[in-house]
């Protein structure tokens, strides 16, 4: 279990300008926090990101030097698993899980369903299950674990 440290769904807002003359964005959350406040105030080892809608890992970086072109979840976390990485996984804020991806998944199911069709006109078979197998891989809505595979 991986329990992190929810900070909110973060995303520019607008410039400002340090001391030296940088412009730089500043990112909010929907309660209007700063990140970088934020961050620098966190106890946590890693800054850890997913995008909102699917949860997929976005980003992870010990410093959290990120810049939110686009709105992320943000997480603070004390430990992560031995070969997370992202764009592979998905963390839902308790616990990472492996990305699947629905749309490659149908795409392969298909491509053996028609394999083990032209198979069966080549020996002879005769294969009902394959056009039902086919209808079921198509009909298929989730993300891979809600829910799961049918296959």
């Amino acid at each position: 279990m991986y329990k992190g440290e929810y900070a909110g769904t973060f995303l520019r807002h607008h410039t400002e300008t340090s001391v030296e003359g940088v412009e730089f964005w500043v990112a909010l959350n929907e309660d209007g926090e700063d990140y970088y406040d934020i961050r620098e105030q966190r106890k946590q080892k890693y800054v850890l990101l997913t995008i909102p809608e699917s949860n997929i890992v976005s980003g992870i970086d010990e410093e959290g030097m990120f810049s939110f072109p686009y709105p992320y979840k943000v997480y603070f976390l004390d430990s992560l698993p031995e070969g997370l990485q992202v764009g592979a996984f998905i963390y839902d804020g308790n616990e990472f899980k492996p990305y699947i991806d629905v749309g490659a998944w149908k795409h392969n199911m298909n491509l053996k369903i028609k394999d083990e069709m032209i198979q069966s006109i080549i020996k002879g078979e005769a294969r009902p299950d394959l056009q039902e197998k086919k209808s079921i891989v198509d009909a298929y809505e989730g993300d891979g674990y809600n829910p799961p595979l049918p296959f």
